[in-house]
C-alpha cells in the first residue's frame, strides 16, 4: 500500500496535538505555583496557538512547499515565544519548554531529510499520490496526426496507460484513445508524457476525464483484480 514517509505523519500528529499539550502546560503551571490565574489573555493566546498549529499540522500534510516553509516558521515562532517568556520570567522556567525545543529540533531535523524534503518540493517524488498501474494486455487504438494504430496497452491506472508503441513520437503529443475492455468502451483524449527502451513504448496520461469515464476505467480495474483474485 502506497503511504506518506512516517516523518510526514508524526510530525502532523504532533502538530494536531499541541492544543492538548498548552492545556496542560497550563495547567501545570497553575500547580506549581508559577501561574496565579488563568487570565482572557492566557486563553486567546492557547486559542491562536491551537489554530495555527492545526493549520500547520494540514500544511505538513499536504506536502507542498508553502506547508514546509509554514512548518519552519510555526517552528521558530514557538522557540521564540519561549524565549521571551523566559526572558519576562525565569521563574516560568518547566520540562515543558525543553519537550518544545526538543520536539521543535527533531521536526526541522526530519524535514531536512532530503527524501522528505524533495517530497515538498517535486512532485514527481510524491509516490503515494501516483494511480495504482494494473499489468494488462490487450488492445487500443491510438489516434495521431489523423493515423490510426493498433497496439497493446500494458499497464493502465485511472490516471494514464503505458502502450507498447513504437511509432516516433515526442513528450506531450497529444492523441485519441480508444479501447474496449470486458464490455467497457473508453474514448477520451491522452498526452504522452514518457518514452521507454525497457520495456518498450510510451507512457500516456488521460486528459480531461469525465466523471463517467473515471467510472469506467475504475470498472475496468476492477474487473481484472477481479480476475486476478479468482485466479
Amino acid at each position: 500500500m502506497k503511504s506518506k514517509p512516517w516523518a510526514i505523519k508524526a510530525i502532523s500528529i504532533s502538530l494536531l496535538l499541541v492544543p492538548i499539550a498548552l492545556l496542560i502546560l497550563l495547567y501545570v503551571s497553575k500547580s506549581m505555583g508559577r501561574t496565579t490565574q488563568i487570565t482572557a489573555g492566557m486563553i486567546e493566546l492557547i486559542a491562536l496557538f491551537g489554530v495555527a498549529s492545526i493549520v500547520a499540522a494540514y500544511s505538513v500534510w499536504r506536502v507542498r512547499p508553502w506547508g514546509y516553509i509554514l512548518l519552519f516558521i510555526f517552528g521558530a515562532v514557538i522557540i521564540g515565544a519561549d524565549t521571551q517568556q523566559l526572558i519576562a520570567n525565569p521563574k516560568s522556567l518547566n520540562p515543558f519548554y525543553f519537550v518544545d525545543l526538543i520536539l521543535v529540533v527533531a521536526a526541522f531535523f526530519l524535514m531536512s531529510r532530503s527524501r522528505v524534503r524533495e517530497a515538498y518540493f517535486n512532485p514527481k517524488i510524491r509516490w503515494w499520490e501516483r494511480p495504482e498501474r494494473h499489468p494488462v494486455k490487450f488492445d487500443g487504438v491510438f489516434e495521431m496526426n489523423s493515423e490510426k494504430i493498433t497496439a497493446p496497452i500494458l499497464d493502465i491506472s485511472v490516471g494514464g496507460c503505458f502502450v507498447d508503441l513504437h511509432k516516433p513520437s515526442q513528450i506531450g503529443e497529444t492523441m485519441k484513445i480508444q479501447f474496449n475492455q470486458n464490455g467497457v468502451q473508453l474514448t477520451c483524449l491522452g498526452r504522452i508524457v514518457r518514452s521507454s527502451e525497457d520495456p518498450r513504448g510510451i507512457g500516456i496520461m488521460f486528459m480531461n476525464l469525465s466523471r463517467s469515464d473515471r467510472k469506467q476505467i475504475k470498472q475496468i480495474i476492477n474487473g481484472l483484480i477481479s480476475l486476478k483474485n479468482v485466479a
